[in-house]
């Protein structure tokens, strides 16, 4: 049986597993762009399905409580590359 991945917006109370890069924007009230930004920068974590990027909701949370770390900094402070 395969395993099913829930993918939603932070609002619907759906998707308890994984965000869609547009579902990341809506929580963290900002362009899909800045997501993308944060992403390549290495601050908040993604996972690649496909051709698609999901983002884990506990990797959202602990970027929104600067618990992610980045060169041994938060990210706060560091210039991640």
């Amino acid at each position: 049986m395969k395993k099913q991945i829930n993918v939603g917006r932070p609002e619907d109370g759906q998707g308890d597993e994984l965000l869609d890069k547009l579902g990341v924007a809506q929580w963290l009230v900002v362009s899909v762009g800045t997501v993308d930004v944060l992403r390549r920068a290495g601050k908040l974590r993604a996972i690649k399905v496909g051709r698609k990027v999901r983002f884990e909701r506990v990797e959202v949370k602990r970027y929104l409580n600067g618990e992610r770390e980045c060169g041994g900094e938060p990210p706060s402070a560091a210039q991640c590359r």
